[in-house]
């Protein structure tokens, strides 16, 4: 893991929920789909089967995201300067000020709604 973000949310329809950015080594792992799928299998875990996650970095996700010229997850190479402006963008979707009607209606006193690797 070179770093991550989580930014905690509250939303109208899905309630409270987080959303989580994983960066990880490409050399290291091989399938960020498969990585995604065992952080779900370990919120299940501890949440005793009551919490759910949604994996969006599937193929049909990547393709449509490559058509529109936004392709921001998945496998990002440096050579690619595109890919890591989309990916900067990915994750400024979790800090991004404009989803004020997903702010948490209570925030837990001396916690923080966004959290960020500091490596």
């Amino acid at each position: 893991l070179l770093t991550y973000a989580i930014a905690l949310e509250q939303g109208i329809t899905k309630g409270f929920h987080a959303h989580l950015t994983l960066v990880i080594n490409r050399s290291k792992h091989k399938s960020d789909y498969k990585i995604a799928e065992g952080v779900i299998d370990k919120w299940k875990e501890i949440t005793f089967d009551k919490g759910f996650g949604r994996n969006i970095n599937t193929t049909a996700n990547k393709e449509n995201y490559e058509k529109q010229g936004r392709l921001g997850i998945g496998d990002i190479r440096r050579t690619t300067p595109e890919q890591g402006n989309n990916a900067l963008g990915a994750v400024a979707y979790l800090s991004d000020p404009d989803k004020y009607e997903q702010s948490l209606l209570v925030k837990p006193r001396g916690r923080k709604t966004f959290y960020k690797g500091d490596y």
